[in-house]
């Protein structure tokens, strides 16, 4: 899931708070190029709405949550955790033993005390603990919306990064 959520920022240029809350209630699914418009966002105490193009790659990654309630996260730890635990009762090769089943019930529990949306710093660590797994360097969820700042300046123009970071003025995107 937070693979699909550093695709997902990757594709859009969203910032990390984006990503995390992102509900199909805010998404506008009626054309090529779907529109998702946070519900709340940096800007909102000034009056702009921020919306964030979702091209064919991104939906691509969001159509695999379809199932997820409209006004539920799509990217949830408590929905991750649970198919974390269903792989591993799948790949299981012993019968599950009195005590396990107890530690079960002690991890059913400190799930429940997760959150239904990642915050900015669970999305975080969760990249830091996958990075120090597959042994590279860490980085941060920022830096994804500054890789796509640059490419999209290079690649098409400063005034299309400038469009999709959802930027005002053209000095703020050129200070990526």
């Amino acid at each position: 899931m937070v693979g699909d959520m550093v695709l997902l920022q990757r594709g859009s240029g969203c910032r990390p708070s984006e990503v995390c809350n992102v509900r199909w209630c805010d998404i506008d699914p009626n054309d090529d190029i779907w529109v998702y418009e946070p519900f709340e966002n940096k800007m909102e105490h000034k009056k702009k709405r921020r919306l964030i193009a979702l091209r064919e790659d991104s939906q691509t990654i969001l159509e695999k949550y379809r199932h997820r309630p409209v006004e539920e996260f799509i990217f949830s730890p408590v929905e991750t955790m649970r198919i974390i635990s269903e792989q591993k009762r799948v790949a299981r090769k012993t019968k599950v033993q009195p005590s396990q089943v107890k530690r079960s019930e002690k991890a059913h529990k400190k799930n429940s005390r997760l959150n239904n949306k990642y915050s900015t710093r669970a999305y975080e660590r969760a990249i830091d603990r996958a990075a120090e797994r597959a042994g590279v360097t860490a980085w941060s969820p920022n830096q994804i919306r500054h890789r796509f700042a640059t490419n999209t300046d290079r690649n098409v123009s400063r005034e299309a990064a400038m469009i999709a970071l959802g930027h005002t003025q053209q000095s703020t995107t050129s200070n990526f």
